[in-house]
């Protein structure tokens, strides 16, 4: 078998991918516009590189951000022990919201990644026991190793 060289990245490979951020009412389903959207690079440390701050339109959504992932290759060819996506955590906010941060979102080169983001109003939570504080936190799963 041949060895491949993964850091010769082969001309057609597509360092960048996209993230879509879905804003909409979770008892209502409508969307949330004006909320403020915060994307950072994922890792342990704390003090996460931000890649990008905008927010969500009337439809509820974000503008096409482009972030940088890994090349391509990476995904085709079995064997490398590096992982074929980037991973980024999402932190979404609104007045009168509790936020929502979504933690390990991959991304994979060439794709546009939509995430969804069920924002529950603040006086609909009901119950400090269901809703101790004002972020919920969702950690993606590690996309299985093709």
């Amino acid at each position: 078998m041949d060895s491949i060289d993964y850091r010769r990245r082969p001309a057609d490979s597509t360092p960048f991918g996209y993230i879509v951020i879905t804003a909409r009412s979770a008892n209502e389903g409508f969307p949330i516009e004006g909320a403020r959207v915060t994307i950072s690079e994922a890792g342990e440390d704390e003090a996460a590189s931000v890649v990008a701050v905008t927010k969500t339109d009337s439809s509820g959504k974000t503008e096409r951000i482009r972030v940088q992932t890994p090349p391509k290759y990476l995904s085709e060819n079995p064997g490398t022990t590096e992982p074929p996506f980037a991973s980024y955590n999402v932190v979404t906010e609104k007045d009168g919201y509790y936020t929502v941060t979504n933690v390990g979102m991959p991304v994979y080169p060439g794709v546009v990644s939509v995430q969804p983001v069920a924002m529950v109003p603040l006086e609909f939570a009901g119950s400090e026991e269901l809703y101790p504080t004002d972020t919920d936190r969702f950690t993606e799963t590690t996309p299985p190793n093709l």
